[in-house]
This record gives C-alpha cells, sequence and structure tokens, in this order.
C-alpha cells in the first residue's frame, strides 16, 4: 500500500454478509509495549455519550496510515488509502468495538482487509492515561491478535514521538529480548510467551515489621549525645574535687599521725599505708597502739633540755615572780647541783 494512492472512489455500504464487527480494546487495562497507562473505563462511556463526541465514525486503515508521523503516513500521500469506516462503541465490562458499515471499493476494501490478520487501535487518552476516543483503527501484520498487540502498542502517537525525536526501534527484536526468547522466535511464539508473562502474578508484598520501633529506641541516640556532652563538661571538674578530696584527706591523715606521735605512739604504718586507709579506720588503729615512745622522744626538736638545778632561765622566773614565789627556791639556784 506504499507509494502513490490508487484506491478507487467512493464507498460501499456493508451489507450484511460484510457488516464485520470486532473488538479493539478491552474494559479496564490493556497492556503495551510503550509501557503507557491504557484504561478503558467510565471515563470513555462518559466522553461518548457526549453529543459533541466526534469520533462516533472511524477510518481502518493500514498501518496506521492516517495518523501523522507514523511511517506509513509519511510513505504515503492524501488521499489516503483505507479499508473502510466503522461506527465505533463502548460495552460496560467488555471493551470497545467496531462495526464496519461502508467498504472502500476493490481492490483496496473487503478483499485487501482480509489480507491483514491484525488491527491496533489508535486511542486518545488523557493525562491518567484513561482512553477518551478511538480515533481510528489499523490493519497490521505486524500487530496482535485477539486482544493483545505485539507491534506498536495501541496508540499511533506513541510512533510518532518517537520518529519526531530521530529514534527508529526495532520493537520485535526489543519484545524478544525482554521475553528471553531466541532471534529466530516466531509470532505465535512471541505471543504465547507474552500471554504467559501477563498471567503471571506479581511478586508478594514484603513482610511487615516484627514491631513497630519503640520510642525510647528513637530518642537513644539522641540521649547518649547529650549524655557525651554533660561527661566531657564535668570532667575537669569531678577531677578537680577528687584532687581536693584527696589533699584534705592526706591533711587529716598527717593530723592523726602527728597526735599519735605527740601522744608517743609508734604508728606501725607508713605515711603511704596510712593515706591508702579511710580515716576511721586509721583513728581505730591509733586508738589500739599503746605508749612506747620516752618522753623525751616526745619533746620538739627545736626546744633544748635544760640540765636540772642551773638555775631558772628567764622565762622560768618571771613565772615565779608572777606567782609571788621565789625563783631561785622553786628552781634552784645557777652552781647548784
Amino acid at each position: 500500500m506504499n507509494g502513490k494512492p490508487q484506491q478507487k472512489i467512493g464507498m460501499v455500504p456493508a451489507g450484511p454478509e460484510r457488516r464485520k464487527r470486532f473488538k479493539v480494546l478491552d474494559w479496564g487495562l490493556n497492556p503495551n509495549y510503550n509501557g503507557r497507562r491504557v484504561h478503558v473505563g467510565q471515563v470513555l462511556v462518559d466522553e461518548m455519550s457526549r453529543p459533541t463526541y466526534a469520533f462516533r465514525l472511524a477510518p481502518l486503515d493500514y498501518e496506521h496510515n492516517t495518523q501523522p508521523g507514523t511511517a506509513a503516513y509519511q510513505a504515503s500521500s492524501e488521499p489516503r488509502v483505507i479499508a473502510g469506516y466503522g461506527t465505533v462503541e463502548v460495552i460496560p465490562d467488555d471493551g470497545v468495538w467496531m462495526e464496519m458499515i461502508l467498504w472502500a471499493a476493490e481492490p483496496d476494501g473487503w478483499a485487501a482487509a482480509h489480507t491483514f490478520a491484525d488491527v491496533s487501535a489508535n486511542p486518545v487518552v488523557n493525562k491518567d492515561g484513561e482512553v477518551i476516543a478511538v480515533k481510528s483503527v489499523a490493519l497490521t501484520r505486524t500487530g496482535a491478535t485477539d486482544k493483545h498487540f505485539l507491534d506498536v502498542p495501541l496508540s499511533a502517537d506513541a510512533v510518532k514521538v518517537q520518529q519526531q525525536k530521530g529514534v527508529t526501534m526495532d520493537w520485535k527484536k526489543l519484545l524478544i529480548t525482554a521475553l528471553g526468547l531466541a532471534d529466530a522466535a516466531t509470532d505465535d511464539e512471541i505471543k504465547a510467551a507474552l500471554d504467559k508473562r501477563l498471567a503471571q502474578k506479581a511478586d508478594p508484598a514484603p513482610a511487615p515489621l516484627a514491631a513497630e520501633p519503640k520510642p525510647e529506641a528513637q530518642t537513644a541516640p539522641l540521649a547518649a549525645q547529650i549524655a557525651e556532652s554533660v561527661n566531657a563538661a564535668v570532667a575537669p571538674l569531678a577531677a578537680q574535687v577528687k584532687s581536693l578530696g584527696e589533699a584534705a584527706h592526706r591533711r587529716d591523715v598527717d593530723a592523726v599521725l602527728e597526735r599519735a606521735r605527740m601522744e608517743g605512739k609508734a604508728v606501725p604504718l607508713s605515711a603511704e599505708q596510712a593515706y591508702a586507709l579511710p580515716l576511721e579506720t586509721l583513728n581505730g588503729i591509733v586508738e589500739k597502739t599503746p605508749v612506747t615512745v620516752p618522753l623525751s622522744a616526745r619533746t620538739p626538736e627545736h626546744v633544748a633540755d635544760q640540765p636540772f638545778a642551773q638555775g631558772p632561765t628567764d622565762a622560768q622566773r618571771e613565772i615565779a615572780l608572777n606567782c609571788g614565789m621565789d625563783p631561785d627556791k622553786v628552781f634552784g639556784k645557777k652552781g647548784d647541783k
């Protein structure tokens, strides 16, 4: 059908034997290889019920040659060769059907149409993937039979986008690769593999968590950070307090040991051993230690012993006089032995 059109002028009404009726879209989702969402539902029913709906009669063309942007459109010119015209209707819970009412004059009408095994709808979809119209239906040898489409999926508009970008896609090769088939796979093998893939169930949802995380578990990292900061700030102060406490303990121990020495008690501990003991324990040891050191050993080293009967010292004399006593009689005269 490429090249200059050879179509005869005029259409022939379809008699009872030629009022061919066929399904072009399913109710609900229609899988396709463009990855587009093509959904037939109440939106299309509502659109087709409008008095202004413009596509009640649609052309049945060849390879989407009436759709600008397709390869068949670019390879032909006006008037485009078509097989005929049909009415399009949507049946809820069933799908979209086309019934031929006009056939092109032969050789491009009834006879030519039956050399194409498949049909491919050209729907218009909104931003949500809802079909709002069917502009045309194409006869194609590389499409799909029944309700599945194997070539350019559903819409010639998708082909137009690809060609405008300068991209030529080998859809059959991509399909064979996606399905893991051999390069020499036939159309029947491709269709069977596709049907099997479409029938596969989606992977089950992942199992829910055994338990929701507890609120305290969520705040644990923050609490740990706060504790770390507090410890870092308190550590120097704690070290200083410890140092002061140790110094005070050593002073108290020194005082206990000095008191013991003054009392003539030889405490059987070194200074470091005494420092290591609690003050209460050290006091208990000192209390139980007997007096064993002579009085002379308890006299402070800076006080000199005075010989007996060498006469009173100046301090002794002053004390005796203040008491109304004779110093010589109390302490003896100098020279007396």
